[in-house]
């Protein structure tokens, strides 16, 4: 009898440490995910936070009278893009509602949504051309970008000047937001 009541100590003794041991491999895991895209979301805003930085800079002594908005248009085509990165992002996506909470979920989709979409509307914002002949009225925009600022609808004297906007409010916001995974929140 003591040596079946062994066996079966020694059985769930067994399990147990199974048990502890799947337990820290799984806390381990969680925890080198969360990091991972916490580095990849920290880069891409530093990233972001330079590039911004140098395009958004006041005018130069040889630019003193050139529109604001211009200013920006021109510089986000001369400064280059940063090279912003969803690698570990897009490798766990299967397992962020494990290691996220919900809250946490919501923030890192909405930035990496925003850094998935930027390169676009910076294509779009290059290869627009200032029109000439405007007459201050004509490019309606009302993308999420203006609404999520109270802006419904806006009317633009220019192209460059509609996407100007929605790029620079949604660099501003993603600067703003930050890391949502960092740990000073």
């Amino acid at each position: 009898m003591e040596s079946l009541v062994g066996v079966v100590v020694g059985f769930l003794l067994s399990q147990l440490a199974g048990l502890m041991r799947e337990t820290a491999t799984k806390k381990k895991v969680r925890r080198s995910i969360r990091t991972l895209l916490a580095l990849e979301l920290d880069q891409n805003l530093n990233l972001l936070k330079d590039y911004w930085h140098d395009v958004s800079l006041p005018a130069d002594e040889d630019e003193p009278d050139e529109n604001p908005t211009d200013r920006l248009v021109r510089r986000s085509r001369e400064v280059p893009y940063p090279p912003l990165q969803a690698i570990a992002w897009q490798a766990h996506i299967d397992r962020t509602s494990e290691v996220l909470n919900e809250n946490e979920l919501k923030q890192v989709w909405q930035q990496y949504e925003i850094i998935q979409f930027l390169p676009t509307l910076h294509s779009r914002l290059s290869e627009s051309r200032p029109d000439e002949t405007a007459k201050g009225y004509g490019y309606l925009r009302a993308s999420r970008a203006l609404r999520t600022q109270g802006i419904t609808a806006a009317t633009f004297t220019s192209e460059p000047a509609a996407l100007m906007m929605e790029y620079k409010t949604l660099i501003s916001e993603t600067i703003k937001t930050g890391n949502p995974l960092d740990s000073g929140k």
